[in-house]
């Protein structure tokens, strides 16, 4: 068993100066690469030290100075041993190694800085306001912030990947905390010097110490302002959740406020960034990024998989409370402990082939969030933000490539970049609406622009009405509000009619993901997806969606004139040139009421053309079995979508099927009978 060396006089002692590395321009000097010093993470090959550590059968203890020194916990089941410990491993007394020697002043007052029961207390609250359902009900948001911060990249020209990636973080974290859009850029710029005060671009005159705590001082100052206006006028944001906390029979100090508003907003910053720039720093142009938009479906796993290999907190201190043992080390009461939560996240004895960037890996219980009572308060929104960032990115855009070198942060706490110039080429090209546009414009209802209108708070059910391939919203406005007690519901889909000017979707399961987060709020009675031909297949989509994700699932799903997934794709319009997708659409523009001119036809066969290439791409052989039932719609004189070829919904579900009067399109007239098989549907269902 190796003892316990804080003294470092002890014979054979484990001491990390015997890790040698031999990185060409490596400016630390060669056979004693201090695992403290920034510079080995910016410009060495850290990991090789991190490896050669992880397969040693003991631990290592690292002597900064005469008086100062830590334990290196590199391997994945050593680190759970210890982040999971509280009662062994204490997080008050500091858990970053610039704070190693010194307390923390945020010892007990800081979530991140307090062990539970207190710690538990004090968390709950925040814990609760950043948990999946109130994030999802901010995903609007989120993708407005996530648009705003890749908007550039469609120039055509250099843009700094990892600045737009350092922004987006603090604009989330300005949202939910209330803060001033103005403050933004100044607060970046101070939360990134508080954690690499180091690094050339962000030191002050005066070294580490000035420039930490200039930035600290100048962070608490501002927080203090905002306290004494927020605590006058409190809202739904998270520094009025922090102000209203309660726990130890009292609310929050002024000073507990202030420390929690800078951790808060600091754990956006040292998350969400650094996995998108990990990725692109190390797999623009290798081929990974084509196969990722070629299957959107991924991106859950994917993303889990960036966290795992970027790791962007490099690290975690402890305390040892009392004398213990870590992987047959005698750890002494008082000795510093450093979970080095990259290197965790590549033991192979836990994550097989650990280098090799696996879009589907599971399972993948890293560590990148850390774990324990500690465990992350915002992986959630950093989660959801991820995948929508990600989705997005690869659904514009396509051809990333380096126009520069990357330039990475010099600091052991963060693992990441501060420039990353690349270009890439756009997906889109898209025109706005000409002016005059008949009846395809409308309000957006609220705040929601999935929907024309406001639900109604007394309707017995819902049934949303999904539009037709090339059409929007106003293809249902035949149709009454309701019918019998339900209320129909037309919903406005991305790159359609008022939200004209957003990305159409790529895949039918990226606009389920969108759409069952945005129509959330209304799922609180008795509903149902209406879907024809080719929206037949997102009303299934989103219905499975629903079903996964634990929401109340519909209580039918309508579709209508279509194949089911696993026997598509299929249907007249997938084979068509675009000179005959513009014939049909002329002949659906005149059906809905509408005149078509040349300007109409040209810029909704756009539209067509791209929800087309949609159905084209869904192949689903072994479609999800849906847990309500789906009800299966043919019409006697329809030629598109015979009635005999939607047997196949059987195996999607427990399928009614119904066969009414009337061609292809009739949907559109809502005719009675097809209103009532809907509303009886879903108060059946």
């Amino acid at each position: 068993m190796h003892q316990s060396n804080s003294t470092q006089d002890t014979a054979g002692c484990p001491v990390a100066p015997s890790v040698t590395l031999d990185a060409a321009g490596c400016p630390v000097a060669p056979g004693a690469h201090d695992l403290s010093d920034p510079l080995l993470y910016a410009e060495c090959d850290y990991r090789a030290a991190w490896d050669e550590l992880r397969d040693l059968d003991h631990l290592t203890w690292h002597q900064v100075d005469d008086k100062r020194g830590f334990w290196s916990v590199l391997k994945y089941h050593d680190a759970l041993d210890v982040l999971r410990d509280p009662r062994r491993f204490t997080s008050e007394r500091g858990t970053l190694l610039n704070l190693l020697g010194a307390e923390d002043p945020a010892g007990g007052r800081q979530i991140a800085a307090t062990d539970p029961p207190r710690h538990t207390a004090m968390r709950a609250r925040l814990q609760k306001a950043l948990a999946i359902k109130s994030i999802e009900r901010q995903s609007d948001m989120l993708r407005g912030l996530v648009l705003e911060a890749i908007a550039p990249l469609a120039d055509g020209g250099t843009f700094d990947f990892s600045e737009a990636m350092l922004a987006l973080p603090v604009a989330i974290g300005g949202e939910t905390m209330g803060l001033p859009r103005a403050d933004w850029p100044r607060l970046g710029r101070l939360l990134i010097s508080s954690i690499a005060p180091d690094d050339p671009e962000y030191a002050q005159p005066g070294g580490t110490q000035a420039t930490l705590e200039a930035a600290h001082r100048e962070l608490f100052a501002y927080f203090q302002d905002i306290y004494r206006e927020r605590r006058k006028k409190l809202g739904d944001d998270l520094i009025s959740v922090l102000i209203t906390t309660e726990f130890d029979g009292r609310t929050m100090s002024p000073g507990e406020i202030m420390s929690n508003c800078y951790s808060v907003l600091l754990g956006a910053v040292v998350t969400t960034p650094h996995s998108p720039n990990y990725v692109m720093a190390e797999h623009a142009g290798d081929g990974l990024l084509e196969r990722w938009s070629s299957d959107l479906s991924v991106t859950p796993t994917a993303v889990e998989e960036a966290l795992r290999l970027a790791s962007p907190v490099s690290h975690f201190m402890r305390y040892a409370v009392r004398d213990t043992r870590v992987h047959d080390t005698q750890i002494k009461a008082g000795d510093a402990v450093v979970v080095w939560l990259g290197a965790a996240n590549r033991d192979e004895e836990v994550f097989p082939d650990s280098l090799t960037f696996d879009l589907r890996r599971k399972p993948n219980k890293h560590v990148a969030f850390g774990a324990g009572p500690h465990y992350c308060v915002g992986h959630t929104v950093a989660r959801v933000t991820l995948r929508i960032l990600f989705t997005e990115l690869l659904t514009r855009f396509s051809g990333f490539t380096h126009t520069g070198p990357a330039v990475r942060l010099r600091s052991n706490f963060v693992s990441g970049y501060t420039h990353m110039p690349i270009a890439a080429a756009s997906r889109l090209s898209r025109n706005r609406p000409p002016t005059g546009a008949p009846a395809m414009t409308g309000h957006v209802a609220g705040r929601n622009k999935w929907l024309r209108r406001t639900p109604s708070p007394t309707a017995n059910g819902r049934v949303f009405c999904i539009p037709y391939s090339g059409c929007g919203a106003s293809m249902y406005r035949l149709w009454p509000q309701e019918h019998d007690g339900v209320e129909f519901l037309p919903v406005e889909l991305p790159g359609h009619e008022t939200r004209f000017a957003e990305p159409n979707f790529a895949t039918y399961q990226e606009l389920a993901k969108l759409m069952a987060a945005g129509l959330e709020p209304f799922l609180d009675v008795p509903y149902g997806f209406f879907g024809h031909c080719g929206s037949a297949l997102a009303a299934y989509e989103v219905s499975a969606e629903l079903s996964r994700g634990g929401y109340l699932v519909p209580a039918n799903v309508f579709v209508s004139s279509e194949v089911a997934p696993q026997d598509g794709p299929y249907g007249r319009f997938l084979t068509m040139s675009s000179a005959e997708l513009g014939v049909e659409l002329e002949t659906l523009i005149r059906e809905l009421g509408g005149t078509p001119s040349p300007d109409l036809i040209s810029l909704y066969l756009e539209v067509l053309v791209a929800d087309v290439e949609t159905n084209k791409r869904y192949v689903m052989p072994d479609p999800f079995r849906l847990s309500c039932p789906v009800t299966a719609i043919g019409w006697t004189e329809d030629t598109e979508i015979p009635f005999s070829m939607m047997t196949g919904w059987s195996d999607c579900g427990d399928a009614a099927f119904e066969l009414l009067e009337g061609r292809h399109h009739r949907f559109i007239e809502a005719p009675p009978e097809l209103l009532s098989v809907l509303s009886s549907g879903v108060r059946r269902g």
